[in-house]
């Protein structure tokens, strides 16, 4: 946990540190395997992180967030097969999980399926209204059905939870442009430049962080 939360804030140091405590004491687990390959996931190091990831659901199939973040691991390395598969074996574990039902919607989008992609952004906003992710999800799908209403509803429920987010100032100028209202769309488009601009020039460097439910929920 002090190696994921040291990630987050950018403290690679502490990090760092934190990890090589948790190498030096493996005890080989299932639990152990989980955040080892949260680690190496949080690294961008895909195939090391499958790696401690099966070995988790090879001793502990039923693990909590195990399957969650095997299907994560896939989704990055663009296997959407078995994204999907993964997501679906930790929804049969954790069914109130909204992570993985936002999960399996981007696969959906991925693989062509908005039916599907639509239907399971549904199923993770009835458990977490508060997901950003899943909104501008089906604001996507809207959008790219040329829905541009409802897109922009999604949108406007994504910018009440993150109004500073760069791409729901971008995805809102769009639509407002596809729907006739220039001069809204423009304040928004450059809403979105400022705040580009500000986050590469800024003094604090952006951390890309994975979700991360298995410390923040308690598994029943």
């Amino acid at each position: 946990m002090l190696s994921n939360a040291a990630h987050r804030a950018g403290r690679k140091d502490l990090d760092e540190r934190a990890t090589a405590q948790l190498l030096k004491l493996s005890d080989g687990s299932p639990v152990y395997h989980l955040f080892t390959g949260k680690y190496y996931l949080n690294l961008g190091q895909y195939d090391a992180a499958l790696t401690e990831f099966k070995a988790a659901a090879a001793a502990n199939p039923k693990l909590p967030f195990v399957h969650f973040n095997l299907g994560f691991t896939y989704m990055k390395k663009q296997d959407y097969a078995n994204a999907r598969d993964e997501f679906m074996k930790d929804a049969a574990v954790e069914p109130d999980l909204a992570l993985d039902y936002d999960g399996l919607g981007d696969v959906y989008w991925l693989m062509q399926d908005d039916k599907n992609a639509e239907k399971s952004y549904r199923m993770a906003l009835r458990r977490d209204p508060r997901l950003v992710n899943s909104h501008l999800g089906l604001a996507r799908i809207y959008q790219h059905q040329e829905k541009f209403v409802p897109a922009l509803a999604e949108i406007e429920a994504a910018g009440k939870i993150d109004p500073e987010r760069t791409d729901i100032h971008y995805m809102r100028g769009q639509v407002l442009l596809r729907l006739g209202r220039k001069t809204a769309a423009k304040k928004e488009l450059e809403a979105a430049a400022r705040s580009d601009s500000q986050r590469s020039t800024g003094p604090e460097k952006h951390v890309e962080t994975v979700p991360s439910p298995e410390l923040v929920q308690d598994s029943q």
